[in-house]
């Protein structure tokens, strides 16, 4: 699962995350990369932003620390928009058979 909400986050490709042994959260980051991630998680959210993907209270400091809020509210974003555009592929399909049969 943390690898998938890594992926997500655009961290699976981060270069210097250092992580504490002792930390309850395994995704914290420690060290100079801190700022890195949330740069990138940031990154990730403004293209999720201008493809539409309806980001209302997620933001990057939230995930970047593993809220189970954020990380939960970006899925759920993430599925809507994924409905929203298979919605609107099945209905310009439809339209378009409608299309062919009216000729």
């Amino acid at each position: 699962m943390i690898a998938v909400i890594r992926q997500y986050l655009g961290l699976s490709r981060t270069r210097n995350l250092y992580f504490s042994a002792r930390d309850s959260n395994p995704c914290t980051p420690r060290g100079p990369a801190v700022h890195y991630g949330v740069d990138n998680i940031r990154a990730c959210l403004s293209a999720a932003d201008r493809l539409g993907v309806r980001l209302e209270g997620v933001t990057a400091r939230d995930l970047r620390e593993g809220s189970l809020k954020a990380i939960l509210a970006l899925f759920f974003s993430l599925s809507k928009h994924k409905q929203q555009l298979k919605l609107q592929a099945e209905q310009t399909k439809q339209r378009k058979h409608d299309e062919m049969l009216s000729r």
